[in-house]
């Protein structure tokens, strides 16, 4: 079995914070154990991103400029004796909002129909997906897991520009939707639904390249993510998409463990033929 299916970010559960985050104070307690709120944890994460931003202007306008450009995706599975689950991940806009890229795992549902696909946007507008390209194969190095989806009309668009004459970042960022978290206009992460009709960003990751292997990312700042972080894109120091977000593991090192954030390729070709000619 290969690491990313071991560690699968559909099942990793992680509530701990990056290194780099301090931890949150407790909400409230259940007995002598502290419950603290999701949306602590992230604030957390996210108030140690803004401090490399701080340090880092190019990656704090490719965030800006970027986060308008990220959906999140609403899967509504439908099992036996009516039972239902929501299943969360995110999408990044191509072709001028006519398509939406995203990784497949999160389609492939066994005992189970999925009932309806809709993206929620930045402004917090709702549309249906239809889910039309994607393959999956995770036996392969680099493994392969992706999907397109259309939308039944375009999503507002808006494109990106990166600023003139900034210098390339030395690292990555990662935008995306961990848990159905976002950002509003206030700064404050806020969890993202179907009901949300205000405008939103997703949450930003900064991340390196490992020297080992081009497509595995080791984390620097931002709340260690759960479910609902896949298929959110990958950009490189120049502003450009460089790969999908697609799972998550950890490694043992002589430091003690690391988190490993595993990218997958774009589909360039298939894009490509999906666009107006």
């Amino acid at each position: 079995m290969s690491i990313r299916t071991a560690f699968h970010i559909g099942v990793v559960a992680l509530l701990a914070s990056l290194s780099t985050c301090s931890t949150p104070t407790p909400i409230s307690t259940v007995g002598e154990k502290p419950v603290v709120d999701m949306v602590d944890y992230f604030q957390s994460g996210q108030s140690r991103v803004q401090v490399v931003f701080d340090a880092d202007t190019t990656l704090q306008k490719m965030w800006e400029g970027r986060r308008k450009q990220v959906v999140l995706i609403l899967i509504d599975i439908e099992y036996e004796e009516d039972d239902r689950e929501q299943v969360q991940q995110t999408g990044f806009l191509m072709n001028e909002g006519q398509l939406v890229l995203t990784v497949s795992h999160g389609f492939l549902v066994e005992d189970g129909i999925i009932r309806s696909i809709r993206s929620v946007d930045y402004w917090g507008q709702i549309q249906t997906l239809q889910l039309t390209h994607f393959q999956y194969d995770d036996e392969r190095e680099p493994a392969i897991d992706w999907a397109i989806l259309i939308p039944n009309r375009p999503i507002a668009y808006v494109p990106y520009v990166h600023p003139i004459k900034a210098t390339p970042s030395d690292n990555h960022l990662i935008i995306g939707y961990p848990g159905g978290m976002g950002v509003n206009e206030s700064g404050q992460v806020i969890r993202i639904g179907e009901h949300s009709q205000a405008k939103n960003s997703a949450l930003a990751f900064i991340c390196k390249v490992s020297n080992l292997d081009a497509h595995m990312l080791l984390p620097l700042a931002g709340t260690i993510p759960v479910n609902g972080i896949s298929g959110s894109p990958v950009f490189g120091g120049d502003g450009e998409l460089v790969g999908l977000f697609s799972s998550m593991s950890r490694s043992r090192y002589l430091t003690g463990w690391q988190t490993i954030f595993h990218m997958v390729e774009v589909p360039v070709a298939t894009i490509d033929s999906l666009s107006p000619k």
